[in-house]
């Protein structure tokens, strides 16, 4: 089972909403949603102050063992342990101050793959939160060349195969567009 987890941003009148003001001359409210992308619907949603953190609104989602959980930005080293602890993945975009160190290389298979690599978080927090081995994998778009790297707790599928789980993010962003 795969969900995809997103947040976007409905904008509002501020003169309608004045309670719902994130900058001086916008309001809005903050959609937080987990996506059945096999379905095409939404299983989860709930709605926030636009300036509530992505990473908070995690704790109020109920997470479901044996589910692959793609998202762009929810990078939380405790979220990430707990799912594992559940049997579960996740595939997220790996930021570029995160410290970690190479436990192992695989050797890179498969149109688009740069670098497969077995890693462990080295930062203090990394090493308390997620004590555990993840993986990187640095993939480069065929249509724009653009480098994307991802971080998993999938040590067993092919990389191709984690760049396709990310790769249906879209379906969410799809789904924004449409309700926007």
């Amino acid at each position: 089972m795969i969900r995809l987890i997103d947040s976007t941003t409905i904008d509002l009148n501020l003169n309608l909403f004045k309670w719902a003001n994130f900058r001086s001359k916008k309001a809005g409210i903050k959609l937080h949603t987990v996506y059945d992308p096999n379905a095409a619907v939404p299983v989860y949603f709930s709605l926030t102050q636009t300036k509530t953190n992505d990473a908070k609104e995690l704790n109020n989602l109920s997470m479901i063992p044996n589910t692959t959980y793609v998202d762009r930005a929810y990078n939380n080293y405790s979220w990430f342990y707990s799912l594992n602890q559940d049997n579960s993945k996740f595939v997220g975009r790996m930021k570029t101050n995160t410290c970690y160190q190479v436990v192992d290389e695989k050797t890179p298979v498969g149109m688009g793959v740069v670098a497969d690599k077995i890693i462990r978080l080295s930062s203090a927090k990394g090493k308390k939160l997620c004590p555990i081995d993840l993986r990187r994998v640095t993939f480069v778009r065929k249509d724009d060349q653009k480098e994307l790297v991802f971080i998993t707790n999938d040590l067993s599928c092919s990389a191709v195969q984690i760049a396709g789980l990310y790769k249906q993010r879209w379906k969410i962003e799809l789904f924004f567009k449409g309700i926007k």
